[in-house]
């Protein structure tokens, strides 16, 4: 118990160190005011969040590094490193679009973090919880998965009034794995094994691959709650996993285009699986690292991430087409 204590002290220390590095770093860059205000918000999250992996669940801390990631981070490289030349420019000018973002955000967090409640979880108590009840978890994780499994062999058929329905229970088959992580049963990651193999088996062959970027950070996050990795290798993991994203963004498209539209006459005319497709257009692309660090390439995968460019529209639609409303629809609701 000591030790764990020491650990998370210490790990505390590295974030303010490493915090107030990389906000030096930032302070000294030309670019506005709020951006750099942004960008060590980010930092502070991004390390709060892999402090916090091993020691709870942190999902508040995820879900404003990603509301970060996507608002700020991004279309900050689209203004001042990538000059707007991307897919989808921001329609309005860094001042006007960061100073309304940045601060809808600061009170976004203020809010989500809000200490409603006096009495802190005990994490100790969680775990203890957790253990007690690794019986439980091993049977029902079993039925979640049966039941999920069911349910993806039969989605395509049912009404489309009750397909959303059928599809939430075909996601059962995740949390299952999640239940079967923190029991005893014996066979525990060979069912893992086996509901992510086919994850990533049908994830390759349709081309879409959120869903297995989700649910493998989504398991990693859970992994690192139970066996409580260092800091270090918590960050090794979050930029292989950024690499990876990158990598495979890198070819995605012609991907796409070979198994959704036939393009591609060196993979089209042979008769392939989409999962060999990928294998070989992945190995190539590995092996072409001049391919692979083009400028195209850091371009298309920033301009992905970006998702500020809507609200940039948003702003520029309102109130040039849509007049501001001045609360009249609260009022009225």
């Amino acid at each position: 118990m000591k030790d764990q204590k020491n650990t998370i002290v210490s790990n505390n220390h590295m974030v303010v160190l490493l915090t107030m590095l990389l906000s030096g770093w930032v302070i000294f860059t030309d670019i506005y005011i709020y951006s750099k205000l942004g960008l060590i918000l980010f930092t502070v999250i991004t390390l709060l969040f892999l402090n916090g992996l091993g020691r709870k669940i942190p999902i508040k801390e995820l879900i404003v590094l990603i509301m970060l990631m996507q608002m700020v981070v991004s279309p900050i490289i689209v203004f001042d490193y990538l000059y707007n030349k991307v897919h989808y420019p921001m329609v309005v000018g860094e001042q006007y679009y960061i100073s309304y973002v940045f601060f809808c955000i600061v009170l976004f967090i203020i809010g989500l973090f809000l200490p409603l409640h006096r009495q802190k979880p005990n994490i100790l108590k969680t775990i203890s919880n957790i253990n007690e009840s690794a019986p439980f978890n091993g049977k029902f994780g079993v039925v979640l998965i049966i039941f999920g499994l069911l349910a993806g062999t039969i989605v395509d058929y049912v009404p489309g009034t009750f397909r959303f329905a059928v599809f939430l229970i075909e996601n059962c088959k995740y949390i299952g794995a999640f239940y079967l992580f923190f029991s005893n049963n014996r066979y525990k990651y060979l069912w893992i094994l086996v509901v992510y193999s086919m994850l990533t088996y049908t994830t390759i062959g349709g081309g879409l691959f959120i869903n297995l970027f989700i649910w493998t950070f989504l398991f990693a996050i859970v992994a690192a709650f139970k066996y409580k990795v260092n800091l270090l290798v918590k960050t090794g993991f979050f930029i292989i996993g950024i690499f990876i994203a990158f990598f495979i963004q890198s070819f995605k498209t012609e991907y796409r285009e070979v198994i959704w539209e036939g393009k591609g006459q060196a993979y089209s005319e042979q008769t392939r699986t989409n999962q060999e497709v990928f294998v070989e257009m992945a190995t190539e692309r590995a092996l072409d690292t001049k391919s692979l660090y083009e400028y195209s390439n850091y371009s298309n995968f920033i301009s992905r991430l970006n998702q500020g460019w809507i609200l940039a529209k948003v702003l520029i639609h309102v109130p040039a087409n849509e007049p501001f409303t001045n609360g009249e629809v609260f009022l009225s609701d």
